[in-house]
């Protein structure tokens, strides 16, 4: 038999004075109803988890927006090195939290149904009108969501945080990259520590690792620009120039000045975190690459139009991190000779003037594929490889990638 007791409290809401029913009950989920009598005689229903503090005595009158319920939480565990470690750790491993929460897989309708045992029914009707998808929850979890709202994919039917692979599967490697980029910021941002310099520690353990087995540590450093997903960054992307069709925005000057010394202050925190050099990513239309790009870059200052000025961020970049990471600090350069606007002659003149200037260590060319011969007409007398080994490299060490998949190649 139903045991439950009403508790009648006057309200306010827009002029109009309402009755909160508070029903507890054995047999249903506890909730709050209240009821717009004097109105349409809408109610709303608002489900309390087990737990939950009610905020509202008999006789009292609220008014919208006030506080009915309170529902206690835990204390966060991840604003102190000893808890904020371990969660970054559980993201990186991608291991199911304990109180997980679930997220809805399409857009729909809410419905409660009956329940089962230990477990609360709750169906998602999609807005397609294919079968309702059925979700068993624990009773006791905090469920957000009320009978007949409307939920988008991706939103939370029970709070908590939400397992990795269930992002992946419901919205996709970017919205999943962007959660997993966003909760580890917020725990370092918490310890009020910069993150970068929060890396220094794991990357020293890698490269000592990676030096470990008589090998050189040497990490790459990248920034994709306007190839840069709006949805993992939470801006618009930058670019050299404006372009609607990636939707990005110029950089200022100032910004290209930034961008330049961001790239030194990496390197030298990356030789504090012991690397014995560094590679700066300047291919595959990543932002250096839309510098060098005749089709991107349209900026008409000292950053823009000729070979000269379009690579003269590239050349001040490698010229800060020999100045202040010295010459023991190793220092490489990787460049695309096609797409993205490059034009194989001057990807050669720059590689050549790279080399002469006897800053960088070695050079990175990524060919796509070594064998291939270039897309330009008027090069076509020799292979992408051969036109990059005629080059006169001095000291400087040439790499290659592109569908490589032997050692035996060149003996």
């Amino acid at each position: 038999m139903e045991d439950f007791f009403n508790r009648k409290v006057r309200s306010l809401s827009g002029g109009q004075r309402q009755k909160l029913n508070i029903l507890l009950s054995i047999l249903h989920k506890p909730k709050l109803v209240i009821l717009d009598e004097l109105s349409t005689g809408l109610e709303a229903k608002h489900y309390l988890p087990v737990g939950a503090v009610l905020s509202v005595e008999d006789g009292v009158e609220v008014a919208a927006g006030d506080i009915l319920a309170r529902i206690p939480r835990e204390s966060t565990k991840t604003r102190d090195i000893t808890g904020g470690l371990p969660r970054v750790a559980d993201l990186v491993e991608a291991r199911r939290p304990k109180d997980h929460a679930v997220i809805a897989e399409v857009d729909g309708r809410i419905e409660f149904g009956k329940d089962y045992k230990s477990k609360r029914r709750v169906l998602l009707h999609p807005t397609d009108g294919s079968e309702p998808i059925e979700y068993m929850l624990p009773k006791g979890k905090h469920v957000v969501i009320n009978e007949g709202d409307f939920v988008k994919r991706g939103d939370m039917i029970i709070d908590g945080n939400p397992v990795l692979q269930d992002i992946l599967k419901v919205m996709g490697v970017e919205a999943l990259a962007s959660y997993m980029v966003s909760e580890i910021q917020a725990v370092y941002r918490l310890q009020g520590v910069k993150i970068d310099d929060k890396h220094i520690e794991g990357h020293t353990k890698l490269a000592k690792a990676i030096q470990s087995y008589g090998s050189l540590a040497v990490i790459q450093l990248h920034h994709a620009g306007m190839r840069s997903p709006k949805e993992v960054i939470n801006q618009q992307p930058v670019c050299p120039s404006n372009n609607e069709e990636f939707d990005t925005k110029a950089l200022s000057l100032d910004e290209v000045k930034t961008l330049r010394d961001d790239f030194i202050s990496a390197s030298i925190r990356s030789q504090k975190a012991g690397y014995n050099g560094i590679e700066v990513h300047g291919a595959h239309g990543y932002i250096l690459c839309q510098f060098l790009s005749t089709e991107i870059n349209k900026r008409e200052d000292e950053y823009g139009g000729s070979l000269e000025n379009r690579s003269r961020i590239l050349f001040e970049i490698i010229d800060g991190i020999r100045e202040k990471c010295g010459t023991d600090f190793l220092i490489g350069i990787r460049l695309s000779p096609e797409r993205f606007g490059m034009e194989l002659q001057e990807i050669k003149t720059l590689s050549q003037q790279l080399i002469d200037k006897g800053n960088i260590d070695f050079l990175d060319i990524s060919l796509w594929d070594c064998f291939k011969y270039p897309e330009d007409d008027n090069y076509k007398n020799k292979t992408l490889l051969e036109h990059i080994t005629a080059l006169d490299y001095k000291n400087v060490k040439l790499t290659v990638a592109g569908k490589l998949s032997s050692g035996k190649l060149f003996p």
